[in-house]
C-alpha cells in the first residue's frame, strides 16, 4: 500500500500521525492538509529516509501544531531542511526536535509564534551571532517548557542575553563538558534576565558526557576543572519560586554551609535541590551538621536533596545544639561521595535518629565513576554502609515508634 502510485493522500482528513520507522514510505500518501500532530521516530531509520521524508512535511502539513522527531543523534545534514520546514509553520505549539540543530532563521520565527509552548531543540553555535542587532529580541510570550541542548554552554548564553521568557516553568540546558567560568558567570547573569522570577519554577542546568557521541560538535570537554562556587550560581539567587534545582557540572563542587543556606533563603520553596548528583562534588568537606539543620529550617518544604556531607561532623550532637527544623516528610537523600568510616558509624546512626531522616528516607549513594570514586577517596564500601546505617536508623526510629505507642496505649 504505501508503494503504490496514487497521487492522492489515503488519508484525507488525518489529523494524528505517530509513525515509528519500520520500512520506507511516502509521507504524501499518508499525510493530509488537515495534519495537525506529527511524531517521526527515526532513531532506527536509514537517515536518507529521514531526509526525504523531511523534505515534504513542511509543505505536505502546512497546519502543524505538534510536532516531535526521534533520531539516534544529530545529522548536520537534517539541520537546515528541519529548519526550512519550522519556517513554514505558525501554528505551532509543540516543537521537539532535540537533536537537530536550528539556525537564526527558525528561531526568529519561533519566537514570533504566539501559540508556542513547549520547545526543545539543539542550538546551533553560530546562531546567536547571526541576529542581527536590527532584529528585536526574541520573545517567547507563552513558552512555558524549554529543553536546550549546545555543544558549549557559553552560545546559550549569548542567546539568551536577546531572548525573554515571561511565561518560562520549566527549564533544562544540556552540554557536554566543563564550560569556563567566564561561560557560567555569563549563562547565570543572561538567565535572571531572561526568565520571570515569578513564573520559573523548574531548573536544570546539565552536563552530560552522552552529548559527545550524539552532537555534530567536540564541545568544550575537560577544558576546565575549576570547582563551582557560591560566586557561579549566586546571579539565579533573583529566581524566588524555584522548587526544582539541578545542577550537574562535570567539575568539582566547592559550597560552604554559609553558601547553601543562602542560595536556600534566596530559593524559600525548593523541594528538591540536586547538585552533582551523576559527577560527585569530588571536593573535601561539605555541608556539616549546623549547616544542615540550618538549611532544613531556611527551606521548609525541601524533601530530596543530593549533597555532600561533612561526616565527621555528624558524629555527635553539640552541647545545646538546637535539632529542630519544620517538620516534613522526606522523599530522597543523595549522599553523592560522603565518607562513611566504620568509627563514625554508630555516631551518625544516633544523629540521624534524632532528626528522623527515616523511615521514609532513601539514603542512596550515587555509583559514580571509578576514576571520581578514586580522585575523592571514596571506598567500594561506601555504599554498603550507608546502605546498613539506612536500615539501623529506620529499624532504631521503628522501634521508639513501637515502645511511644504501647506506652501510650
Amino acid at each position: 500500500m504505501l508503494f503504490s502510485h496514487t497521487s492522492r493522500t489515503l488519508f484525507p482528513n488525518l489529523r494524528f500521525l505517530s509513525w515509528g520507522y519500520e520500512r520506507p514510505f511516502r509521507l504524501s500518501h499518508i499525510a493530509a492538509q488537515t495534519m495537525r500532530t506529527l511524531h517521526l521516530d527515526f532513531r532506527c531509520g536509514e537517515i536518507s529516509e529521514c531526509r526525504n521524508v523531511l523534505d515534504s512535511v513542511g509543505n505536505l502539513c502546512p497546519l502543524i501544531e505538534r510536532f516531535r522527531l526521534y533520531l539516534s543523534r544529530q545529522y548536520v545534514e537534517l539541520d537546515t531542511i528541519m529548519s526550512n520546514q519550522v519556517l513554514r509553520w505558525s501554528n505551532l505549539r509543540i516543537l521537539e526536535c532535540s537533536d537537530v540543530a536550528l539556525n537564526a532563521d527558525a528561531i526568529l520565527h519561533i519566537s514570533r509564534t504566539s501559540t508556542l509552548t513547549h520547545l526543545s531543540f539543539v542550538l546551533n553555535e553560530e546562531a546567536p551571532g547571526q541576529i542581527l542587532p536590527s532584529d528585536l529580541d526574541l520573545v517567547f510570550p507563552n513558552l512555558t517548557w524549554c529543553d536546550i541542548t549546545s555543544g558549549r554552554l557559553l552560545p546559550v548564553a549569548n542567546l539568551f542575553a536577546r531572548t525573554r521568557l515571561p511565561a518560562i516553568k520549566e527549564l533544562t540546558v544540556r552540554f557536554p563538558g566543563s564550560p569556563s567560568k567566564q561561560a557560567i558567570w555569563s549563562f547565570m547573569t543572561s538567565l535572571k534576565n531572561t526568565c520571570s522570577s515569578s513564573s520559573l519554577t523548574h531548573f536544570s542546568i546539565l552536563s552530560q558526557r552522552y552529548l559527545l557521541r550524539r552532537l555534530s560538535t567536540c564541545g568544550d570537554f575537560g577544558s576546565n576543572n575549576c570547582p563551582i562556587t557560591y560566586d557561579d550560581l549566586h546571579p539565579c539567587a533573583s529566581l524566588c519560586s524555584l522548587r526544582f534545582l539541578k545542577l550537574n557540572f562535570d567539575q568539582p563542587i566547592h559550597l560552604t554551609d554559609n553558601d547553601l543556606v543562602g542560595l536556600g533563603t534566596a530559593w524559600p520553596h525548593l523541594e528538591d535541590l540536586i547538585v552533582n548528583n551523576d559527577a560527585g562534588w569530588r571536593s573535601i568537606g561539605g555541608l556539616t551538621l549546623p549547616g544542615l539543620i540550618r538549611l532544613l529550617r531556611t527551606c521548609p518544604s525541601l524533601r530530596n536533596f543530593c549533597i555532600l556531607l561533612d561526616t565527621p561532623t555528624f558524629v555527635y550532637i553539640p552541647e545545646g545544639m538546637e535539632m529542630s527544623y519544620p517538620p516534613r516528610q522526606l522523599g530522597c537523600v543523595n549522599l553523592v561521595e560522603s565518607p562513611l568510616d566504620a568509627d563514625m558509624f554508630d555516631g551518625v546512626v544516633d544523629v540521624f535518629v534524632t532528626l528522623k531522616f527515616s523511615p521514609r528516607l532513601l539514603i542512596a549513594w550515587r555509583r559514580v565513576e571509578t576514576e571520581q570514586r578514586r580522585a575523592v577517596g571514596v571506598p567500594q564500601t561506601a555504599f554498603r554502609s550507608w546502605r546498613d546505617l539506612d536500615d539501623k536508623v529506620k529499624a532504631r526510629i521503628a522501634s521508639a515508634t513501637e515502645t511511644k505507642d504501647e506506652m501510650g496505649a
